[in-house]
Order: structure tokens, then sequence, then C-alpha cells
């Protein structure tokens, strides 16, 4: 999600690193992190790995494990803060952070006092059990416990305990407001933790000014308020300061002790050659990303009665389903399946079909309600896009010249190794079978070359005289039958795996020697030879062809 936020790109693209303090390049997160993000935009790479920028904040993740997603979030940002203080990044880091306080109201005198002191917070938790959209989950979260009889409160004014009120207010609200969806509790039925899928809806854009100068009346009640009066009443006659427009949903799919996270995310097009401020939504599926179509979106962000909802006893196996694709989805990555035609009469491997098979049961683009399975929701003060916007006019996102040639380096490394790669990956390695029983090795052929020159590759290797009448097979050797034989012009991986090892038989004949007639459709017969007065056959077994409406 960070890397969804401009600001944030902004922010740590002109952060400087200090050699002396900072330390070197393994242990400074700073500089792991700018070479990371900076890769995301210019590395040619399908995907990266973590692991530099983990280690940099002295994450083990092979005793780590899986962790969650907001509260990783959150460990960087205060790392940011801590690490860096005084500079840009940690300056950036704290517009993430708001604040809440607890308050006593006493329902005799209706005196309010505080309880405790402010507290910092990364994410408001919303509890969203009975709660079908976002603002009932705020009206639980502020709601007001009555602390009545046995449960009264002190009340040192009147030196005796008084029906009081005790709830929560939000005192500060980040320009960045991160919101978790209190999916996972703990159910006292059964004494065990579940995770909740019901449906909760929420907006686009989030208004939170009512609830902003409740609070307002609630710190001035107490003799608390912003450190800064005048600014504080500045922000409050604006009536967009608590405006917040959807940015990025965080999904979950998977149960209580095993999941897989991904996300939707909206981007901002920031090339000048595209329309400048034209956003985009796009989903990051580990390895997999992608555009989000406007059909997508509207079966992302579908609203979804509950009663068009499942049965209790299907959602556990939707649930498995649906985790079930986003998991494939995510192993197929960037990389687009080949689809194969079978051109010419080719024989269609069983290889072929299975991948055929494979496909149809794997959805690469896979797209579930946001509403039921999201878990993490980020949203983005309006005023914040209108403040980058002025900004943007003096300054733009700059990333230091030697991460740049470090990207560089790498994409030039890269593209050699894709190179190999891509030769070894299209490369048929061929047995060849002759008729005296003798097999040649290590014949390999890209697979975008025709019969033609195979044959001539085979030659050489076979020593065969110029003089000879050669033709080549398709041959299964663990039937020892001659199969369909190969015209020259025809391409190899028509007919080929690449991965396995293909076998291929030749057969030589003289000038005035004529080949074996194949039949499409006939049938491949083989002779055995008997022994005399034994119940053995020769092991020279003759093979011919015969047509199907033959005799």
């Amino acid at each position: 999600m960070l890397n969804a936020i401009p600001e944030f790109r902004n922010a740590l693209y002109l952060w400087k690193r200090d050699l002396k303090k900072d330390g070197e390049d393994d242990f400074c997160a700073g500089y792991q992190m700018q070479r990371f993000f900076a890769s995301l935009e210019h590395s040619k790479r399908g995907a990266l790995s973590t692991r530099a920028l983990t280690g940099s904040f002295g994450w083990n993740m092979s005793r780590i494990g899986q962790q969650d997603c907001q509260e990783c979030m959150a460990a960087i940002l205060d790392f940011f803060i801590t690490q860096y203080d005084g500079t840009i990044l940690s300056d950036h880091a704290k517009r993430w952070q708001g604040r809440d306080v607890g308050y006593i109201k006493c329902l005799e005198s209706g005196v309010v006092r505080p309880c405790g002191k402010e507290q910092p917070f990364w994410a408001l938790r919303l509890l969203i059990e009975d709660c079908t959209n976002i603002k009932d989950a705020f009206s639980k979260l502020l709601r007001p416990e009555v602390m009545k009889g046995e449960n009264a409160i002190m009340n040192e004014a009147l030196g005796r305990k008084t029906d009081s009120e005790k709830g929560m207010i939000l005192s500060q609200l980040p320009e960045f407001l991160t919101i978790q969806l209190q999916r996972f509790t703990f159910c006292m039925k059964t004494f065990r933790q579940i995770k909740l899928n019901n449906i909760v809806e929420f907006p686009f854009e989030l208004d939170l000014n009512d609830i902003m100068s409740k609070s307002s009346v609630v710190t001035s009640e107490m003799g608390m308020y912003f450190k800064n009066e005048e600014a504080a009443a500045k922000k409050n006659k604006n009536n967009e300061n608590y405006v917040y427009d959807l940015h990025a949903v965080v999904i979950h799919l998977g149960g209580v002790t095993s999941g897989h996270y991904f996300a939707y995310t909206l981007h901002e097009e920031e090339n000048e050659e595209k329309e400048k401020g034209k956003r985009k939504w796009y989903i990051f599926n580990d390895a997999s990303v992608r555009e989000m179509s406007d059909t997508d979106v509207k079966r992302a962000f579908r609203k979804v009665k509950e009663d068009e909802n499942e049965d209790q006893k299907n959602v556990k196996s939707e649930e498995k389903k649906t985790l079930r694709e986003a998991l494939n989805a995510a192993k197929e990555g960037l990389e687009k399946s080949e689809t194969k035609k079978a051109e010419g009469g080719g024989e269609e491997t069983l290889k072929s079909k299975k991948k055929k098979k494979k496909k149809k049961g794997s959805r690469r683009n896979v797209i579930v309600n946001a509403y039921k399975y999201a878990y993490v929701l980020l949203y983005r003060r309006r005023s914040t896009i209108l403040k980058r916007e002025e900004e943007e006019k003096n300054r733009k996102n700059k990333i230091p010249s030697n991460i740049l040639d470090e990207i560089r380096k790498d994409n030039e490394k890269y593209e050699e190794a894709k190179k190999k790669w891509e030769i070894e990956r299209n490369t048929i390695r061929f047995r060849v079978h002759r008729s005296d029983s003798t097999t040649i090795e290590n014949v390999k052929m890209l697979n975008s070359r025709d019969v033609n020159t195979l044959k001539d590759e085979i030659l050489k290797k076979c020593k065969i005289e110029k003089n000879k009448k050669t033709r080549l097979r398709i041959y299964d050797h663990l039937k020892n039958l001659r199969r369909r034989p190969l015209r020259d012009d025809e391409i190899l991986h028509h007919f080929f795996e690449r991965d396995n090892i293909a076998h291929i038989y030749i057969e030589i004949r003289d000038e005035d020697e004529s080949f074996e007639e194949w039949f499409e459709n006939g049938f491949i017969v083989k002779v055995y030879r008997l022994l005399d007065d034994r119940d053995e056959y020769d092991t020279s077994i003759q093979q011919c062809m015969l047509p199907r409406n033959g005799k």
C-alpha cells in the first residue's frame, strides 16, 4: 500500500542517506526501500525479492513467517520515525499517525474529564460483528459505555461514585487513514478464534466531519483541545478537511491460522505522455500485477445482499475455492501461458493435454468481492491531494542516480540471462533412433526451426552419405512404434514439447528405394515371428501400415 501513495514515494526518494549514521547497504532500511521502490518502477524483472528489504529491518523471515499486513506497515513507519528522526522520511511517516483519547462523563454533574493520556494509533480497528457498513462500525467504536451500579466511577469532585459514561474520541486524524476491519474474533460459544466473512460496505468517499465535530465538542468540555487552537478552529471551518478518498483495499482469503493477501490499489498516472491525474485500479497478487477493467471494478465493489449469500455450509467450500484460485494466480505471476495450435495433423502429446486441463481450473485474473473479504482499507485525505498538486509544480520525484545506475546494470545482467534462458527454454533435446537399434544422444535444436534443419544436423552426426534418401518420423520408444512421417517444411514446436526429451526415428534408403507409404487414420500392424519349437518370438519386430478401408 505504501507504494500506491505518491507522497510516500516522493519523501522516500528525497531522503538523503548518511553513510556514517545509517550504516552499510545491507543494514540501511531507507536505502533498501529506495532501491526496492525504484526497482518496481524501472526494473525489467517480472518479480522482485523482498529478502534484502526485510533483512535491513532485522527481520529473519524464515523464523518469523507470515505476519499481519497492517502490523507490518505500522512497524515500518514507526521504524522510520525512530531511526530517521528529523528527516523528510520521518516527517512523512508522522502523517500516517492519528491520536485518540479516552474520557469519562459524569451523568449527574455533566462534567467531562480525560481518562488517561492522548494515545497515538497507526490504524483504526473497527469491530464489524453485526455491522453492515462502515458507519455502523464507527458508531460502535465511539459509542460510550454506561457505567452504573457496581461499575460506577469515582467522582473526586463529589467525593462518591456516580453513574458515568466512559468512551473514546478521535482527537486527531492522519492524512493517510488506515482502517483495519476486525474479522478475527473469539467465539464464546466454541471458545475458538474465528474469522467473520460478513459483508461490510464502505464508500469510495468517506466523510468524517460529523465525527470530528462531535469529538471537538467533547474535548472542549473537558478542557482539552488541539495544541494549536487557532489552527484547529480554522480546520473545523473547512468542511473538506476530513473528507477521504479510498485508495487501497487489502483482501484476505483463508482462515484464522493461514491465508493469502492481495490488494486492489488506485494509482495515478505520472507519465507525461498519458493524461495527467488519471487514476486506474490495479490488482496486486504477489508476482501478478495487472490493471483492472471497468467490469473488474464493478465486480470487486458490487453490493451484495445478505440473503443472496450462500448458506453457512457452503461458505467454507467457497472460501477454499477462492483461495485456491488466488494462490494459482500468484504462482503464475506475469508469465503468460502459451497456447499451442495443432497444424498439419500434428499429434497432441499427453503433456499438452494436461496443460489445457490445468488452464481451465486456474483463473489468473481472480476478482473477489471487496465488501466481503476486505481486511485493511487505506483512505487518503482529499486536501492532501490538492496540496500534492501544488508541490508537484515545484519538484518531481527524483530517484537517486546511484540507485538508477545499479538498476540499469541489473537490467543488463537480467537481459543477458534472459536470452540464455529463452534459448534453453525453447531448445528441444532429441534422441534419434535408427534401424540398426542404435541411438544418437544430445541432438539439440530450437523449437522454431523446421524439420529440414533438424535433418541436416542429424545427418552430420550420423555421417550419412549424401546420396542416401532420409526421412524423419515421430517415434514411440515405449511401444517401439514408428508413427507419422514429418514433412521438411513443418515446424518442430507443433509436435514436440521443449521440456522433455523428444524421440525421433530416421529412415535411410538408397536412391532407387521408396519409403513405406503412410495412410492417414490407418492401422499400424506389428508382426512377430515365432521361433521353431519354442514359445518365444524373434526380437526383430516388423511393422507395416494398412489403410482403414483396406483388406
